[in-house]
């Protein structure tokens, strides 16, 4: 198809959203709709790229984003704020883009298995 031909990505957000974490009120799907998205750009010959939508520094948001790792081009971190230059967010963002990029620790596949081989 035209996406395919011209080597057209699709960027979407709030990769560290889990639908456990969201309010029932909302009735909000946020793996689902990713899922449905990643999906849609493999059906359509498209790359798929994705970033943070929240604020957040903790080991579970990074390691709902490392989920969607074997199908990304490309992330966007959002939100270069002095709270993640703080020592312990920082540790957690060091081991995140850590296992994002393979260097060093090849066999780790989230933050808890750099933790260990670290630790």
């Amino acid at each position: 198809g035209v996406f395919k031909e011209h080597g057209a990505s699709l960027d979407f957000t709030c990769l560290e959203m889990r639908t456990a974490d969201a309010s029932i009120a909302c009735l909000s799907n946020p793996e689902g709709l990713i899922t449905q998205v990643i999906e849609a750009t493999q059906s359509h010959g498209m790359h798929f790229g994705g970033e943070n939508a929240l604020q957040r520094y903790d080991t579970a948001a990074y390691e709902q984003m490392i989920s969607y790792k074997e199908h990304l081009k490309g992330l966007t971190y959002l939100r270069l704020t002095p709270e993640l230059v703080e020592p312990d967010n920082l540790e957690r963002f060091k081991d995140f883009t850590t296992v994002m990029h393979g260097v060093g620790h090849q066999e780790a596949q989230s933050v808890d298995d750099i933790n260990e081989m670290i630790g």
